[in-house]
């Protein structure tokens, strides 16, 4: 890879971190988030307008849901409203309903001067020569992008949905990525494509309820910049995926807070309108309906959710990342040891817990910014769930009919394990490092291999695995070679291992684990060079 970047030197390079703790404030407490089934949308409405006629609803637009998600804004002078809404739903007036809540983006700010370029950018390319700040590197401790590279730069076709603090459309490195809607005509007050959204051109402003998506932090365009910055052009940074759209849905504001509701209509708009991954660089603290009945409906449809940790260095889970279908990213330094403190303060650090899923760069990467032609220096799980979404995007260019199971099995079972701090970094999956820090060159391999693609299709049933604790492996092979299963626990403990000689390519086996207690395990299938990860719950 060229350096290009002499030319750039004398950029000026802001350092900047952001985490944050989420709380309801008071604007999302007075509103209620209410789902409707069918025909009961009308008798519900006609019941509120009996009761309540001046409450304003907005309607979520979304197709393909037989459920009307509402949000129903500041009944506060009703008193009763929320007894109103129990009553409701005992009648079956409605499916569910909730209180609105507000969750933060991922990623704190100090600013300072600094060189840019791609030489810079050692989660791509760690020579071991990072040294800013007397950060501890070592040399491999990345990504593995330049052999990624050698198998695909990424296609036109994938569209990354980025659920952020929206774009700088003013910058160079970035505005000829982003994703344009051609049912739309630009400027001309009409709903062309009929979509809901009127003059959508460039993606939606869910915090203003406007089409402008316009960056007034700089996360947002922090994460498309790690995503997709144009390569090799001279100025700024190399994005991970050199030809994919990026499609622009602000759900956060300034202060990087932003209300559930706007990140479920986030959602369901990206994934209407064509984005393949949601990168959801953001985390709170509440599990609610309208956030997971969301996600699910991304999954349901193919489409895959990468999301943040966090960055309290906790076990708590925080949502959307603690749901089963979405893929949930740590962070790791430049050394490969875990983030335990961020290089702005030593009170953030990495989440970890029962929900992480693997762990990428995060500590000292260098990005774009609100401010043309000005690149920062970021911290936090932000941006380590935005490496991870590049490289999946990478996955779709070879394999654009996958499912997001499949995308999910490529990150895991390629991702690099014991590499961090041995007193974390266990065998197999763990709680501080997932399956292991990604790597994209493994991954684009894996996903080129087409013995991969048939050992990756096991099916694991029951699971939550049935009162008789027997589990069922089947599979099809691409040859009859060995067969080895293993079983961890959380800690990287082995508690099974068989192995099986197949004497067919239809492979079944079933698990005897009646001495296992209840909880979450790990199952790894490892046959011939593949080997196939999965969580596994005994209740």
């Amino acid at each position: 890879m060229p350096k290009i970047w002499n030319s750039f030197r004398k950029r000026l390079v802001i350092i900047y971190f952001v985490s944050f703790s989420t709380f309801a404030q008071s604007n999302s407490e007075q509103n209620w988030l209410i789902a409707l089934e069918g025909v009961k949308e009308t008798d519900f409405r006609t019941a509120i307008g009996k009761n309540m006629h001046t409450v304003k609803f907005e309607k979520f637009k979304v197709s393909g849901l037989n459920t009307a998600i509402y949000v129903i804004r500041n009944p506060r002078k009703y008193d009763n409203f929320e007894k109103f809404l129990k009553e409701s739903k005992r009648k079956g007036l409605i499916q569910y309903f909730e209180r609105d809540h507000v969750g933060y983006g991922s990623a704190l700010q100090v600013t300072i001067p600094n060189d840019a370029g791609f030489d810079q950018q050692w989660y791509l390319d760690n020579d071991g020569s990072f040294d800013y700040r007397n950060s501890a590197s070592k040399p491999g401790a990345d990504i593995s992008i330049l052999s990624g590279w050698n198998i695909t730069f990424g296609d036109t076709a994938t569209v990354v949905a980025i659920l952020d603090s929206g774009i700088n459309f003013s910058e160079p490195d970035i505005s000829s990525r982003i994703w344009t809607n051609k049912g739309e005509i630009p400027n001309n007050g009409i709903d062309d494509d009929h979509n809901g959204f009127i003059d959508d051109y460039f993606g939606w402003n869910f915090v203003d309820d406007n089409n402008t998506p316009i960056d007034d932090n700089g996360h947002g365009s922090a994460i498309a910049g790690a995503i997709g910055a144009i390569p090799d052009n001279t100025i700024g940074i190399s994005g991970i995926n050199w030809k994919c759209k990026l499609m622009i849905c602000k759900v956060l504001q300034s202060n990087l807070s932003g209300l559930y509701s706007n990140w479920a209509k986030g959602i369901y708009y990206a994934v209407d309108n064509g984005a393949k991954i949601i990168n959801m660089s953001l985390n709170g603290d509440e599990d609610l309906f309208t956030l997971s009945d969301a996600v699910k409906y991304a999954n349901d449809r193919g489409v895959i959710i990468i999301a943040s940790m966090g960055n309290d260095n906790d076990s708590i889970k925080s949502f959307p990342a603690a749901y089963s279908s979405t893929v949930a990213v740590g962070s790791t330094d430049s050394n490969d040891y875990r983030s335990k403190s961020f290089f702005t303060s030593s009170d953030f650090g990495s989440n970890y817990g029962d929900h992480i899923d693997l762990v990428a760069p995060g500590n000292f990467i260098l990005s774009l910014s609100n401010n043309k032609n000005e690149l920062k220096y970021w911290s936090g799980t932000s941006l380590s769930c935005a490496l991870v979404s590049g490289v999946a995007s990478l996955i779709y260019a070879i394999k654009p009919q996958s499912k997001p199971s499949q995308i999910r099995d490529i990150l895991f079972a390629s991702s690099k394990d014991l590499v961090g701090d041995f007193t974390e970094d266990k065998k197999g999956w763990d709680k501080f490092y997932g399956f292991g820090r990604l790597d994209a060159g493994s991954a684009l391999e894996m996903s080129f291999n087409e013995k991969f693609q048939q050992t990756s299709s096991y099916y694991l049933f029951p699971n939550p695995i049935s009162p008789e604790r027997r589990l069922n492996v089947e599979g099809f092979l691409p040859n009859l070679s060995e067969i080895q299963i293993v079983i961890y626990d959380l800690n990287g403990k082995v508690l099974l291992t068989k192995t099986i000689l197949p004497q067919q390519r239809n492979f079944y086996a079933q698990l005897e684990l009646d001495y296992f207690r209840a909880g979450l395990y790990i199952i790894s299938v490892n046959h011939s060079k593949s080997r196939y990860v999965s969580k596994i719950a005994i209740p």
